[in-house]
């Protein structure tokens, strides 16, 4: 009975690590998605991001 509590517990931790693992792999790419949209909008409107 003992054993299975300590499963029990590494199984959740293993569950905590791989939503860890999803959101520091997701933070960036969203961010990096929503710039590069914002950018193409911007661009199609005519409206360049880097000083010209």
């Amino acid at each position: 009975m003992r054993s299975y509590a300590l499963f029990d517990t590494t199984r959740e931790i293993v569950a905590y690590g791989i939503l860890g693992a999803i959101v520091v792999v997701a933070i960036p790419w969203l961010t990096v998605t929503i710039s590069k949209r914002r950018r193409e909008n911007l661009r199609r409107r005519g409206i360049k991001r880097y000083g010209h």
